[in-house]
């Protein structure tokens, strides 16, 4: 990361962020390079008391962090005086202002450092810079337990199952995994659970894949087979009449991959060059079980950088759509080929739920060659001369791309 920029770092879960520092000028000095602990957030304090001791031959300072929106001049106070200096934004992802940061340089001993404000969040940092060594570190934070949940809500898995696509229904409500009780478990509830993993629904409802552990978290779960996730259906959460010898089970297939095929126009060119129209054409074949039910996305690459149609204007992409004979087709065409055309051609078809979640996917790959067109070499014979004009007929040819067959061809008056 350059001097002066700022990096936003987020987590689902508890994460140690250092960062490291390269050795040389700083702040007017010469520094060897160290390494530091950034808190977390949750982790600032709103006052503490701090303790720095610059080592002789050292320069160090501390650096001060606000999550605030508007300027804290006259808000952050060490030893009760207000810091009134320039501080400079940091902002988070999106361009989106989180706080402010200070650098000031401060004596040795003790020293007291408040936010006006008991409600905001101030972290502060001590550096130190010598010529062989450097140090930092957070100067005061704040030590309490971090909530550490086991998964996110309305997430779903399948446990104890003898291959990945089956097993014991597990649902996340309040960041904990507990199980389903089967009353009233029906097909459409198996199609939910399965169309949620991104899998295909076998049809199976009745499979029992042994007692799981937790709370029993849902029950009567009445799904229509068109939701997103389970916990979008019907559902009671009175579990007292549940046992775990009722968690429901399903069983579930992946999606099979699309067939992709590629064609070109003309069929039979085995050479290419430059100057010449040319169309690939790929050929997208979905299983009959799955058409209605995904998105087919077919995409180009040449040397694994994706098409576009802004790329050149001699090359233009069309998207995928679905033909007549219930194949998807997407064509790259040039027109003409170019000696910058030579690569290596991918097209790419990916089966997504309508809900975006990915199920399957396959490539296929050519690669071209584009040559400059040779210099046209003909050999004529003469075949007489009637009515003043000479006849001659074209016997061979240097252009791969022509082959002529006694082709008569008139070349000049003679009388």
């Amino acid at each position: 990361m350059e001097r002066d920029n700022y990096c936003y770092v987020s987590a689902d879960k508890p994460a140690l962020v250092m960062q490291y520092a390269y050795g040389g000028s700083v702040n007017n000095g010469h520094g060897d390079p160290f390494m530091m602990m950034i808190l977390p957030n949750e982790q600032y304090v709103t006052n503490a008391t701090i303790q720095f001791y610059a080592f002789s031959g050292f320069i160090s300072d501390i650096t001060i962090v606000v999550l605030q929106q508007t300027s804290p001049s006259n808000s952050v106070l060490l030893d009760s005086v207000p810091l009134v200096s320039d501080w400079v934004p940091l902002y988070c992802a999106e361009g989106e202002l989180c706080g402010y940061t200070l650098r000031w340089e401060i004596n040795n001993g003790f020293h007291s450092l408040r936010h006006t404000s008991n409600l905001v969040p101030v972290a502060v940092y001590v550096y130190g810079f010598g010529s062989y060594q450097g140090y930092g570190h957070p100067a005061a934070m704040a030590l309490k337990n971090l909530e550490v949940l086991e998964c996110s809500d309305g997430g779903v898995r399948l446990a104890d199952g003898d291959t990945s696509t089956e097993g014991r229904v597990e649902v996340c409500q309040g960041g904990v995994w507990g199980t389903i009780c089967n009353d009233h478990w029906s097909q459409a509830d198996t199609d939910v659970v399965c169309g949620e993993l991104g899998l295909l629904s076998s049809g199976v409802t009745d499979r029992f894949y042994g007692e799981g552990e937790g709370p029993i978290l849902l029950d009567n779960v009445e799904c229509l087979g068109v939701e997103s996730t389970v916990l979008e259906c019907l559902y009671d959460t009175h579990t007292s009449d549940c046992y775990h010898s009722q968690d429901a089970g399903a069983v579930c297939l992946p999606y099979p991959e699309p067939v992709v095929e590629l064609q070109q126009s003309p069929p039979n060119m085995t050479q290419y060059f430059a100057g010449y129209d040319l169309t690939l054409s790929c050929l997208v074949s979905v299983s009959p079980e799955v058409v209605g039910r995904v998105s087919v996305i077919a995409t180009w690459s040449k040397d694994d950088r994706e098409y576009s149609n802004n790329w050149d204007s001699r090359i233009s992409v069309s998207p995928a759509a679905l033909t007549s004979e219930g194949v998807y087709e997407t064509s790259l065409a040039f027109s003409p080929l170019d000696s910058r055309d030579t690569g290596t051609y991918q097209c790419m078809a990916v089966l997504t739920s309508y809900t975006g979640v990915h199920l399957a996917n396959a490539t296929v790959t050519t690669s071209l060659t584009v040559e400059d067109l040779p210099k046209i070499f003909v050999q004529l014979q003469l075949l007489g001369i009637e009515n003043c004009y000479e006849w001659m007929q074209v016997i061979s040819t240097s252009n791969p791309l022509h082959q002529f067959n006694a082709v008569l061809t008139e070349c000049h008056r003679r009388c």
